[in-house]
């Protein structure tokens, strides 16, 4: 989505095209779509907290 809306003259993002593609966005499947670690439970959580403490 962002390098479809990317304005090269400008160099900047069209951020009212990618605003409305936002609000129109439907459910994501997370799990299916990504290798996320954090999506579930508190084990999830438990990892993004640690990785947050180290940064």
């Amino acid at each position: 989505m962002i390098n479809e809306n990317f304005l090269v003259k400008s160099q900047q993002l069209d951020s009212v095209k990618i605003t409305n593609k936002l609000l129109n966005l439907g459910e994501i499947d997370w799990p299916a779509s990504f290798d996320l670690q954090y999506t579930k439970g508190t084990v999830g959580s438990k990892l993004l907290a640690n990785d947050i403490k180290i940064v």
